[in-house]
């Protein structure tokens, strides 16, 4: 009993282990990410930025300006999406998503993400800490719908490399998982045996 009880928890903290808050691209809930780099934008102070998958907005009516001018600044590699006003931003998907991770610079304080599933329901806050040379803010869960992004004190910054990975139709277990589980009744079959 207790080996099945093992096998069990094993199975669940793999199943669970990409939840929650991201803080770096590496993440492997990010792997098969689509990536915009923000470089298909027209220069300019549009007041949303979108590509058909999602639409960026400034909370609380502020300013957005998508620029080449920091390019090389704040770890933005080349064109970003600067917020101004202090609110921050919010990113509303068309699809559901598993993971979303954004590249944040310039930031002078910590900042709030807040992920939103389907009818508005949240799925988890956290706050992540800022680095004024850049720093990584994202999300995992199933169902993402929106992101908001909040300095905890008014903050200008850039947006670049937008990471998301839209839902999967079907869930298929990761081969770690299917290993997991595979010697683990390989285990309980040899056990019975000797029993």
């Amino acid at each position: 009993m207790k080996k099945v009880f093992l096998v069990a928890s094993l199975v669940a903290a793999a199943s669970f282990a990409q939840a929650g808050v991201i803080t770096s691209f590496a993440n492997p809930a990010l792997a098969g990410a689509k990536v915009d780099g923000f470089s298909a934008y027209a220069t300019g102070s549009p007041t949303t930025v979108g590509n058909g998958a999602f639409v960026l907005t400034p909370n609380g009516g502020g300013t957005l300006l998508v620029t080449d001018s920091l390019a090389g600044a704040y770890g933005a590699v080349g064109r970003s999406v600067v917020s101004y006003a202090g609110q921050g931003v919010t990113f509303n998907f068309t699809q559901a998503l598993d993971a979303f991770a954004v590249h944040i610079g310039g930031a002078d304080f910590d900042w709030k993400i807040e992920a939103f599933g389907n009818g508005g329901g949240s799925l988890g806050t956290a706050t992540v800490a800022y680095n004024v040379n850049g720093f990584v803010a994202g999300w995992a869960a199933a169902g993402i719908r929106s992101i908001k992004l909040s300095p905890t004190s008014a903050d200008a910054v850039l947006f670049d490399n937008l990471n998301y990975v839209q839902a999967s139709a079907a869930v298929v277990p990761e081969p770690a998982s299917l290993a997991l589980v595979g010697v683990a009744l390989l285990g309980l079959g040899l056990s019975r045996r000797r029993a």
